[in-house]
């Protein structure tokens, strides 16, 4: 390949290093072959795996909705053991105890380890695309080289030429080379899921590789709690929020169905009657007659409080009171956007109680958010009307606190479930 060569033939004069980085959860034989092809393609006499910390391993995890992060004792000490009998392959730690790990920086502390090298830099075809979103990638580009690994059809050239910095990426590519397509397939992820079940995963690592991993059992790797996994999503960016709403849905909808069948559900004071929830819901469609409601005479206190709802309700539940909680709702569609993991205040009731159980009787059977909530059906009550229309719950129970009530009150701006 012309890239080959001519880098080749400009920097022969100086040993090269091709550096492997990557979380390596757990090290495959492909990512063996990746290093070493790599190295042939630029003639590089030695070749690094930089394995990430745990922070960093755990983040992507979460990102990816995972929670298996086999620890960076196991990573690496799967990677040593690769690494013998290769005596041109070593390990670099210089990315442990980093807090916020960048490729750039990363090179630059094993240039310092190694003085003399040129560096090189392996990544995939599949990466091109995310590689200007990397920090600080010009000053990357311009001090090393990089190395690209292709599979089958992937258009190297044509993937740079799109790319907003194509000519830098351009200009720092020092070779490309093909990787054998049936260890490319050996992904981490497939490893891991064979690990966790128990089954046979030998196949897919090197044999002394798979020897260290054969000590561990998973439960030596304890995936994310929740309030874990959550932390970090929602410190991924503008979605990350939404997804840990839809999280929370989906963890509700089991717990729902659980407390269906008739299972002790785990969860603070209980869920209460589920029959009483149920069949305590009560429909509106039309003006109410108040001239048959015995008249009270009573003082009316009126208080604005900057605070959650729920946690007013709980709070005036423990002082005597019998509180409703107004749901300020969507006419159109039970529970608005619960299910998608939007975040106005009906989806919040819905994501903190079991209000959606209430709700999704009345709404329409087809979709898949009423089919899974395992509710008995009770006709289409939607969209509620828009002057007399409104849902009242009974006994919903929310978090922690004894059941409060919630009336379900149209937006008069809905006209659909985003608010």
């Amino acid at each position: 390949m012309e890239t080959e060569q001519n880098y080749m033939a400009e920097t022969n004069d100086r040993p090269k290093l091709v550096v492997l980085n990557g979380s390596f959860n757990p090290p495959t034989l492909a990512h063996l072959d990746l290093l070493k092809k790599a190295m042939a393609a630029v003639g590089a006499g030695r070749g690094l795996f930089l394995p990430a910390n745990n922070e960093y391993v755990r983040r992507k995890m979460a990102k990816a909705n995972e929670s298996v992060v086999i620890g960076a004792e196991a990573r690496i000490a799967m990677l040593e053991a690769m690494c013998r009998g290769e005596p041109s392959l070593g390990l670099s730690l210089v990315d442990m105890g980093v807090a916020r790990t960048c490729t750039y920086e990363s090179l630059l502390r094993v240039s310092e380890q190694n003085p003399g090298y040129d560096v090189l830099l392996v990544i995939g075809a599949d990466k091109i695309k995310i590689v200007p979103k990397w920090l600080r990638v010009n000053e990357l580009l311009r001090d090393f080289k990089v190395v690209i690994a292709r599979r089958g059809d992937d258009a190297v050239e044509d993937l740079i030429a799109k790319s907003p910095i194509a000519d830098a990426l351009s200009a720092a590519t020092a070779a490309t080379f093909e990787m054998d397509g049936d260890v490319a397939d050996m992904s981490s992820s497939e490893v891991r899921r064979l690990f966790v079940a128990g089954e046979n995963y030998a196949a897919l690592l090197q044999p002394a590789a798979a020897a260290v991993l054969a000590r561990y059992t998973p439960g030596d790797f304890p995936p994310l709690d929740f309030d874990s996994w959550a932390r970090i999503v929602l410190s991924t960016g503008r979605f990350g929020e939404n997804k840990v709403n839809k999280r929370v849905y989906e963890m509700n909808r089991d717990l729902f169905l659980a407390w269906a069948r008739g299972e002790d559900v785990d969860v603070p004071g209980g869920l209460g009657d589920r029959q009483h929830l149920l069949e305590g819901t009560r429909v509106y469609s039309t003006a109410l007659d108040a001239s048959v409601v015995p008249a009270r005479v009573t003082d009316t206190r009126f208080g604005v409080a900057n605070e959650d709802c729920v946690e007013v309700a709980r709070e005036l539940l423990g002082n005597g009171f019998n509180p409703a909680i107004l749901n300020l709702a969507s006419r159109r569609r039970a529970c608005g956007g619960y299910d998608s993991g939007l975040n106005a205040q009906e989806e919040y009731l819905c994501r903190s109680s079991t209000l959606s159980q209430s709700l999704y009787q009345y709404f329409q059977p087809t979709l898949k958010c009423v089919r899974e909530s395992g509710v008995p059906q009770k006709g289409n009550a939607y969209p509620l009307d828009i002057s007399f229309g409104g849902i009242y719950s009974s006994a919903v129970p929310c978090g922690s606190s004894v059941p409060a009530r919630t009336a379900c009150s149209p937006t008069a701006n809905d006209p659909s479930t985003a608010r």
